[in-house]
Parts: C-alpha cells; sequence; structure tokens
C-alpha cells in the first residue's frame, strides 16, 4: 500500500495544514497515523487518494477540520481511536464510508456533509459520540449504527433511504433530525437486536422531535 504521510509511536503534536494530496497509485493512503500517535490536527487540506484518505490506529485527540475528501474507497478510516474532533468537512463521491469507526469512543462528528458516498457513517462497536447537525445527501445508504449511547442531533438527511439507518445491538439518542421531508408526527427508526444463536428482533425507537425544515450546513 503506497502512504503518502505516516505517523508512528510517539510521533505527536503534528499539524498538516492547507496541502493538496493527491495519487493515482491504486491502494494509496493519504495520511496514517499508527500505534499511539497523537495529538494531530489536520485542517484544510484537499484529499484525492485511491483507498485512504486517512487512516488511524489506536490514535488519540485529533482534530479532522475543513478538509475536501473526494474519490476513495474510505475517507476517514478509525480503529480503536478516542477524542477525535471530525468536524466542517467535506465527503462525496466515496466508493465505501465517508467515515468508518471501530471500537471507537468520545468523538464529535459536527457540521460535516456527506454526499454521494455508499455509507456516509459507519460505526462499529462506537459509543459515547455525538454526531451533530451534518448532512446527508444523495447517499446509498445514510449511515450504519453498531453502537451504544452516541447522540445523533440536527441532522440531515435529504434524498436518502428510508432503510438507509440500520441499528445492530444500538441503544442511541435521535432528536431534531430532518428525514427527508416536514414531519408531524415522530419518525420510526428500526433497531436489530441480536438475541441468542444468530436469532434477532427489531425494536422501535424515535426521533420524537422531528425538524420541519432542513438546517442551514
Amino acid at each position: 500500500m503506497f502512504i503518502i504521510i505516516k505517523f508512528f509511536q510517539k510521533n505527536n503534536h503534528n499539524k498538516f495544514y492547507h496541502n493538496i494530496i493527491s495519487s493515482c497509485k491504486n491502494g494509496s493512503t493519504g495520511i496514517s497515523a499508527h500505534y499511539g500517535a497523537n495529538y494531530i490536527d489536520i485542517m484544510y487540506n484537499t484529499f484525492s487518494v485511491r483507498r485512504y484518505g486517512m487512516y488511524f490506529y489506536t490514535s488519540k485527540h485529533v482534530n479532522i477540520i475543513g478538509n475536501i475528501l473526494t474519490d476513495f474507497s474510505w475517507g476517514v478510516f478509525m480503529d480503536d481511536c478516542s477524542f477525535f474532533n471530525i468536524s466542517d468537512n467535506i465527503f462525496s463521491e466515496w466508493h465505501v464510508d465517508g467515515i468508518y469507526s471501530n471500537d471507537c469512543e468520545n468523538m464529535i462528528i459536527m457540521g460535516n456533509t456527506f454526499k454521494r458516498t455508499s455509507w456516509g457513517l459507519h460505526f462499529l462497536g462506537t459509543k459515547n459520540c455525538r454526531v451533530i447537525h451534518n448532512s446527508f445527501i444523495r447517499n446509498g445508504e445514510a449511515i450504519y449504527i453498531g453502537g451504544n449511547n452516541n447522540s445523533f442531533l440536527e441532522n440531515n438527511f435529504i434524498q436518502c433511504r428510508f432503510r438507509s439507518i440500520i441499528i445492530t445491538n444500538a441503544k442511541n439518542e435521535w432528536d431534531r433530525n430532518y428525514w427527508n421531508w416536514p414531519r408531524i408526527f415522530p419518525k420510526p427508526i428500526f433497531r436489530i437486536v441480536i438475541v441468542v444463536f444468530g436469532t434477532s428482533r427489531i425494536i422501535l425507537d424515535f426521533d420524537f422531535h422531528p425538524a420541519k425544515e432542513p438546517y442551514d450546513i
């Protein structure tokens, strides 16, 4: 895999501003941080790389703000990370996920635009995160949530499929989101719960205060 910039353990307090990161190599990665590379600021860059825009493993205290990411398989890929601030970025033309988070916690995802991706946001085993004031526009699927104690507040879901909310074993908070059109009644959200021996049951959660018009994000 071709990697343009890579941070390793104890490589902390890095700042990466106002760059253009582009590669035509298959399997390439824009920025990769591994084994506890912490306290990284990645701001106001433009990424166009074939595989991962940014890849993080066991990193903490990372700010990803104001970037433009296009034409990737994964925009931001995180595994076992915490205390990320992912704000005011644009994710578009993704083949897989805008943001993928596996076993992560304590993140803020705010003010981002996800447009024409397969999945906008993909959580697995992820908890205690706040997803606030984002726009999901014309995605194949808006979000997949496998995790708990996450909050989804004041987001736009525009021209997204109704089955775009798929939740497994997850109890989360939904409030004041805009769901494709103005709503008077609460928006039901189907939660699939795995019980025993691979069997499952469906539980209804609700956004009891759906927005009547899209937010200006």
